[in-house]
Formats: structure tokens, sequence, C-alpha cells
């Protein structure tokens, strides 16, 4: 879904870009799919790899019971 909308806002752009250079809509289409694009990337590529992302996450603990595990 982030990279079809990133190529359909860089699609956007260009046709933007291509209607009136002087207008400011396609510089905001080009950042728009650019940052579409890098967080889908980021997002994306640990899940094809198989890999699970902590560093978003706070870690999980459960501060009533560990106490009761004798940890």
């Amino acid at each position: 879904m982030g990279f079809s909308l990133s190529v359909l806002s860089a699609a956007i752009g260009v046709a933007q870009f291509l209607d009136r250079i002087v207008a400011l809509q396609w510089i905001f289409a080009f950042v728009t799919m650019a940052v579409l694009f890098i967080m889908t990337v980021v997002v994306a590529v640990p899940a094809w790899q198989g890999r699970e992302v902590t560093w978003w996450r706070a870690r999980e603990t459960d501060a009533e019971r560990a106490p009761l595990l004798n940890e």
C-alpha cells in the first residue's frame, strides 16, 4: 500500500510539474512521495527478512509479578 501510494504521489507530482512549473503543488507531491517511500521501506524491509522490529516498541516488563517470580 505504501509503495503504491508513493508511486501515485510521484505521478501526481509529475503531472503538476508539467502543467505549471511555478506552482508549489508538485514540490509537496514529491516530498509526500519521499516520506511515504522511506517509511514504507523502514517498515517493510525487516518484515521481508523475517525480523521483529523492537526498537520502537517499549520493553514489556510486568513489575507487579516480578517479585512473585523470584527474579
